[in-house]
């Protein structure tokens, strides 16, 4: 699919790819990926899955750059927990945020929250149908009957070759 974009639009893929390379390393000079996203004025999540597909081609590759930073950063991060443990099982508050907010950098890094693409769809992958209850016991005797002949009309349309005028229309 992207080599059909590219050969359509020239310069695409390399565009793709620049980009690939700059969160690389930008990332790897220890920027935040949200600092990184702001820098180059694209989202978050365009960040990080340049970031992420990037990693992953390093892992794969084996290239030491892409291993020796989230192993050094991991190590780091162990370091940190093992120094709070006596704090942790003490019971402290403030080192059980310190422990989460950790925690929450090392999935960051490993890939593990990549952010979460919400879709929004009804039933079977159609349209979102809203139904909402009117309250109708303040309506006169008069609405009722309007209501029941736009009723009747409205359900005369839609049955095949049903009557657009409905029956009783005045």
């Amino acid at each position: 699919m992207a080599r059909a974009r590219a050969t359509q639009a020239p310069g695409v893929l390399e565009a793709a790819v620049e980009l690939e390379q700059k969160v690389w390393e930008l990332r790897l000079s220890g920027m935040s990926l949200h600092t990184i996203a702001a820098h180059l004025k694209i989202s978050s999540s365009t960040a990080h899955k340049h970031w992420h597909r990037r990693l992953n081609a390093a892992r794969k590759a084996g290239e030491g750059k892409a291993i020796d930073h989230v192993t050094l950063e991991n190590e780091r991060y162990d370091d940190w927990l093992n120094a709070l443990t006596p704090f942790l099982m003490a019971g402290s508050p403030a080192h059980m945020a310190v422990a989460v907010a950790i925690s929450k950098e090392r999935r960051k890094l490993n890939g593990w929250d990549a952010p979460s693409r919400i879709q929004h769809e009804g039933k079977d992958g159609g349209p979102i149908v809203v139904q909402q209850k009117r309250d109708l016991s303040a309506l006169t005797s008069e609405d009722l009957d309007d209501l029941e002949r736009i009723h009747t009309r409205l359900a005369g349309r839609a049955e095949p070759g049903g009557n657009s005028g409905g029956e009783g229309a005045s």
